[in-house]
This record gives structure tokens, sequence and C-alpha cells, in this order.
């Protein structure tokens, strides 16, 4: 999981903050994002 801030005075790049774990038996990631921190953009990759 990814994350920057919304508002910066200068280009951000994303950075790493969580690890998700792919689950081989369903073929899935599964992240619950519960408490997010206000000001952040969010995303998620995965390799294929």
């Amino acid at each position: 999981m990814l994350r920057k801030p919304i508002e910066s005075k200068i280009p951000v790049e994303y950075i790493e903050f969580e690890s998700v774990i792919f689950d081989p038996i369903t073929k899935s990631y599964e992240y619950y994002l519960t408490d997010p921190k206000v000001g952040y953009y969010y995303r998620l990759l995965w390799e294929k």
C-alpha cells in the first residue's frame, strides 16, 4: 500500500507504508484501511 500527501508544494512520489499479502487460495488481495490519515492519496499496486 502506498500513499502521498494531497497538498504538497513540490511533486512527491508515493511512499510504501504497508504490505498487502496475496492469498493463493482465493487468488486475491485483501486489506482493510480502517483508520486512514486525512490528507493523503492511497494507492494499491501489485505485480502481474
